[in-house]
C-alpha cells in the first residue's frame, strides 16, 4: 500500500494556503487545530480534477506559526488517503501550533493530535466554514484550554488523567434564504437555477387546473397562467412569452383545440409571481353535441414559455423555459 509525501516546500513568511484554486463543494478540507504530531486519513474525491477532467493530485498544507510546508499526498489503490505528520517528514509542528489544510479529499476525513500520554481525535471540515463565526467552549476548571492563531479549535486537556480532546470553536451557519425577487445590500441569499421557475395554472376560482381533474366545457372558463420563480432576483422589467399547443390524446394528430387563445398582456408583479397570462377555454357546443365523433376525446393544452427570460437572474435560454399542461373534457350529460 503505497503512500508517501512527494514534494515539500517551506515559507518562511506568511503565504495564502495551497494559493487560491477553485474546489468543487466538499473537495476541500482542514484541521481547525493542529499541534506537535499526529496525522490524517480520508478518501479522494473522484470530482478534484482540472480543466480536462483528468485526476488532480491531493495536496496538503501544514501552517505552523509562519511556516508552512506543503507537498502532493498519494491515495492507495482503493483511493485511501493516510498520511502521519511528524518530524521525519517536516510535518510536525511545534512552537505555537496551527493548522493544514487538505484539498482534493470526500466528506468523512478525520484527524489526530499525538499527546503524552493519549491523544485526541477531530474531524476535517469543509473548508467553506471556515469563515463560520465562533465562540469560545466554557472553561469549567481543572482543565488546561490552548488554542493558537489562525486555528478554529481549542485543545482540551486534563493534566491528572492525561485525557485530552479537540473543541471546535465554529458554529454551525443557518441555512442561507433563498433569494426572493429583490436583491437586498448586505443581505445575501441564495441563487437558484433556470430551472427554478414555474408555470401554475389556476382557474378562476383558484383552484389548480393542473392534475387528475380536467375542465368541462360547459361553461367558458379562464385559466391563469403565472410565472413563478424560486431562488431568484430581478435585475430589471421582468418579460417572457408563452404560447399553446395541444391536441387529442393518444395517437391522433396534434392540433390547438378549438377556440383556446391566450388574452392579454402579462402584468407584473402578480400575488406570488412574476407575470400573468389568461387562456381562455370556450364552450364549444359543436365538439360537445350528442351526435359528435370527439365528444368522448379529451384534449390536452400544453402552455410553454418561448423565448428567453429577461429581466431577471438566472434567466432560461431560448427553447428551454418552464411549461405546463390541462386537459378539456365534454360535460358528461
Amino acid at each position: 500500500m503505497r503512500r508517501s509525501l512527494l514534494f515539500l516546500s517551506l515559507a518562511l513568511a506568511p503565504a495564502p494556503v495551497l494559493g487560491q484554486d477553485a474546489c468543487p463543494e466538499g473537495a476541500c478540507h482542514f484541521a481547525p487545530y493542529y499541534r506537535g504530531t499526529g496525522g490524517f486519513v480520508g478518501e479522494r474525491n473522484p470530482a478534484w480534477v482540472d480543466e480536462d477532467g483528468a485526476p488532480l493530485p491531493v495536496r496538503l498544507a501544514v501552517v505552523c506559526g509562519p511556516v508552512t510546508v506543503s507537498g502532493e499526498v498519494e491515495p492507495d489503490a482503493d483511493g485511501i488517503v493516510r498520511q502521519v505528520l511528524n518530524r521525519r517528514n517536516a510535518l510536525a509542528c511545534d512552537g505555537d501550533g496551527g493548522f493544514f489544510e487538505v484539498r482534493g479529499l470526500l466528506d468523512g476525513g478525520w484527524y489526530w493530535v499525538h499527546d503524552d500520554p493519549n491523544s485526541a481525535v477531530q474531524s476535517l471540515f469543509r473548508l467553506e466554514v471556515r469563515g463560520n463565526a465562533k465562540t469560545q467552549p466554557l472553561d469549567p476548571g481543572g482543565v488546561v484550554m490552548t488554542t493558537v492563531r489562525g486555528a478554529a479549535a481549542v485543545f482540551v486537556k486534563h493534566p491528572p488523567s492525561g485525557r485530552v480532546g479537540i473543541l471546535p470553536q465554529i458554529l454551525p451557519a443557518p441555512d442561507m434564504p433563498g433569494c426572493e425577487g429583490e436583491a437586498v445590500a448586505g443581505e445575501p441569499c441564495l441563487l437558484g437555477s433556470s430551472d427554478d421557475w414555474d408555470l401554475v395554472l389556476t382557474t378562476d376560482a383558484g383552484d389548480r387546473a393542473v392534475g387528475a381533474e380536467a375542465i368541462e366545457r360547459g361553461a367558458d372558463v379562464a385559466v391563469k397562467v403565472t410565472l413563478m420563480g424560486r431562488g431568484y432576483v430581478r435585475t430589471g422589467t421582468v418579460e417572457a412569452d408563452v404560447e399553446l399547443s395541444g391536441g387529442y390524446r393518444g395517437t391522433s394528430p396534434l392540433r390547438i383545440p378549438a377556440g383556446v387563445t391566450v388574452t392579454g398582456t402579462p402584468a407584473a408583479p402578480v400575488e406570488g409571481g412574476e407575470l400573468a397570462w389568461t387562456v381562455l377555454v370556450p364552450v364549444d357546443p359543436d365538439r360537445c353535441a350528442e351526435t359528435s365523433g370527439d365528444r368522448f376525446v379529451e384534449q390536452t393544452v400544453l402552455v410553454s414559455a418561448t423565448g428567453a427570460l429577461t429581466g431577471a437572474l438566472p434567466a432560461w435560454e431560448a427553447g428551454k423555459g418552464p411549461s405546463a399542461s390541462f386537459t378539456i373534457t365534454c360535460p358528461d350529460g
